[in-house]
């Protein structure tokens, strides 16, 4: 993937995507936004995370 000028990614954060917009999809009364994959990166180190029964649960190996 190439570089792009995206913001610098939070140091908490432990994964990120950085996109250009393709386009845009209005449905009801919301904007759906479709973007290409310019860039990403992710912590090989950060435990996943897991959101089950609207709460969030880190996996431990």
């Amino acid at each position: 993937m190439r570089p792009c000028r995206a913001p610098v990614r939070s140091l908490a954060a432990a994964a990120f995507l950085a996109c250009r917009l393709a386009r845009t999809v209005e449905i009801a009364d919301h904007i759906l936004l479709v973007g290409s994959p310019l860039n990403a990166d992710h912590d090989a180190a950060a435990a996943p995370l897991v959101l089950h029964r609207r709460r969030e649960h880190v996996l431990n190996g």
